[in-house]
């Protein structure tokens, strides 16, 4: 959608800005009928003429210019900052993002897969969103409020408690253990007695 939006906005600034330019130059193109005022504007006036090349070309130069902050911007670094004893203390959001995974990754094992914490900061908020896999015979309020607890007071630890720090959890999919696959897999294997029902 944004791709589209910028290639419209751009037909439609070249189309004015060419069209403006090319009036400029060869009035005698303008239908008198639809757009009296433009061929009185021009017609005759070598001012009026250069007014509207200038704002043809004013109108390209202006949306290159837009384009060029918009496409060609510089990605701002995720950070949150804070003032420490002897001056500013910056910190990425990426490490603490890892902090986050590995810390998972140590507390709970093989329960916890496909961790993905993501970290967004707002003034003095911090909203830790993290997704997981979790196995399926797990007890999921005890976890993830677990989790939660934990979180937080790390990420307090690094940063300080100055910081309101919230932690969502998405659960995405449940999945089997090896353990329990395994022991599913042998007792589908285990033969069954014919008609033991009868004895």
């Amino acid at each position: 959608m944004f791709i589209l939006t910028i290639v419209i906005y751009t037909l439609i600034a070249f189309c004015f800005g060419g069209a403006a330019i090319i009036i400029s130059f060869k009035p005698a193109i303008i239908n008198t009928t639809m757009m009296p005022f433009l061929n009185n504007f021009v017609a005759g006036n070598l001012s009026h003429r250069a007014i509207l090349a200038l704002s043809g070309l004013l109108a390209i130069f202006l949306w290159i210019k837009l384009l060029q902050i918009m496409i060609f911007k510089p990605s701002k670094e995720r950070t949150i900052s804070f003032e420490g004893k002897n001056g500013k203390v910056s910190v990425s959001l990426y490490a603490l993002e890892d902090i986050v995974r590995k810390m998972v990754e140590e507390e709970k094992g093989d329960e916890i897969s496909g961790i993905r914490p993501k970290i967004i900061s707002r003034k003095n908020d911090l909203n830790v969103i993290l997704t997981i896999n979790l196995a399926s015979n797990i007890n999921i309020p005890q976890i993830t409020f677990t989790l939660q607890d934990k979180i937080k007071e790390k990420l307090q630890k690094i940063i300080g408690a100055q910081w309101n720090i919230a932690v969502k959890i998405e659960v995405k999919k449940f999945l089997l253990r090896k353990d329990q696959s395994a022991q599913g897999k042998s007792e589908s294997q285990i033969p069954q007695v014919p008609f033991r029902e009868y004895e």
